[in-house]
């Protein structure tokens, strides 16, 4: 499982790039000492065959486009539990799929049967994803992993700072990002699995911050117990990879509102809000008080009379609304008075929002125009 992700490489038989029949001989010879041919036709002749419906773990599958060995095209190997791991063609990398969604035509066993339980304790390891929620702010995954791995060196699980979600490409097989976990006592799981050592500690509940670069990707999560504080000495791996979710990613928004526009006096007020998904990811927090303006546009020529630079307000009722698809939009309120020009008077005007990258308010990021809220300029004598 750990050469998931590399990439296929004709011919390849290493780490740095496997074809098909490369990878299953490389792991044959590594895991086990077991020699195999190096073409897929050729291991296709090796081992006796077997059913696929009686397949066990390191049984070899294949495709041929004959009917008969002579015909072998291509090799996977049986990991179990309906899936098999492959290096499937050039331009894709080493990845588990499942036998449900392309079926080999035979499969040869080059390892003892498995009728009988081998003379020494196997390994075992169960896990769940119980929720996982996302959007733009916030990830969080919750499920919960156990292992017999860790016993009877640690017969407590409780060991925080060596467990790890891995948050995982799906269309590279790499890792993305790994979080340290805590342990979270299950009750449920320590009663169905009362056979591992308290089992129930290996729950889990992770809650990160969105990385922004992930936005639109393809991913899925796997747990790690590792021996150490950094999460590189495995001890036990739980690839969640069955279970693929899309991040989701900023929709183009450009909106506003413009609550109030009132001549009071000599003052023109304006009150309202303008939010952009345009300042992402560049400005996650969109607190960018010294570039945003608000124009005082002449409503007859359509151009600038003047412009004046805004603070941010704070939007619960924007930020109730948007916040699923504008990080920290609530920030997108602005509330100014702009003394009124005496050439300005006779005037009608109304105004438009500006997000700037420079302080003069040249450098337009997005722009929102208040053109059917318009008013009257008076002066009073």
């Amino acid at each position: 499982m750990k050469y998931i992700g590399v990439p296929y490489v004709w011919g390849g038989s290493s780490p740095s790039g496997f074809d098909c029949s490369g990878l299953v001989q490389y792991s044959y010879k590594n895991a086990i000492g077991v020699s195999l041919p190096r073409v897929s036709k050729d291991q296709g002749a090796q081992g006796r065959s077997v059913s696929l419906n009686n397949l066990q773990k390191g049984d070899l599958l294949f495709w041929t486009n004959n009917g008969v060995v002579s015909g072998t095209y291509h090799v996977g190997m049986y990991i179990g539990n309906g899936q098999f791991i492959q290096a499937p063609k050039p331009g894709d990398h080493v990845k588990v799929t499942n036998i449900s969604s392309y079926r080999p035509h035979y499969a040869k066993r080059i390892l003892p049967d498995m009728a009988t339980p081998p003379p020494t304790p196997t390994s075992h390891h169960f896990a769940n994803l119980d929720k996982v929620s996302m959007d733009l702010n916030t990830l969080y995954v919750g499920g919960w992993h156990i292992t017999d791995s860790l016993q009877p060196a640690d017969p407590s699980h409780r060991v925080s700072n060596s467990r790890f979600v891995f948050v995982m490409d799906a269309s590279t097989g790499r890792e993305l990002g790994r979080y340290s976990i805590g342990q979270v006592w299950r009750q449920d799981v320590a009663n169905i699995y009362s056979g591992i050592r308290n089992g129930g500690y290996g729950g889990f509940n992770l809650t990160i911050p969105m990385n922004s670069s992930w936005y639109g990707k393809q991913v899925y999560f796997m747990t790690r117990f590792a021996s150490d504080a950094l999460g590189n000495a495995t001890i036990d791996d739980y690839y969640f990879n069955t279970q693929v979710y899309t991040v989701p990613s900023p929709t183009t928004i450009n909106t506003g509102a413009l609550d109030k526009i009132q001549v009071t006096g000599d003052n023109l007020y304006v009150g309202g809000w303008h939010i952009t998904s345009k300042l992402q990811p560049a400005d996650p927090s969109h607190q960018v008080s010294n570039s945003r303006f608000i124009f005082v546009m002449d409503a007859g020529t359509g151009r600038e009379l003047a412009r004046y630079p805004v603070a941010q307000v704070w939007r619960q009722d924007v930020a109730n609304v948007y916040s699923n698809t504008i990080h920290n939009g609530g920030y997108g309120g602005f509330s100014v008075n702009i003394p009124i020009k005496q050439e300005w008077s006779g005037k009608q005007v109304y105004v438009m929002s500006r997000y700037a990258s420079d302080i003069l308010g040249n450098q337009v990021i997005e722009d929102y125009y208040y053109i059917s809220q318009k008013v009257t300029l008076t002066i009073i004598k």
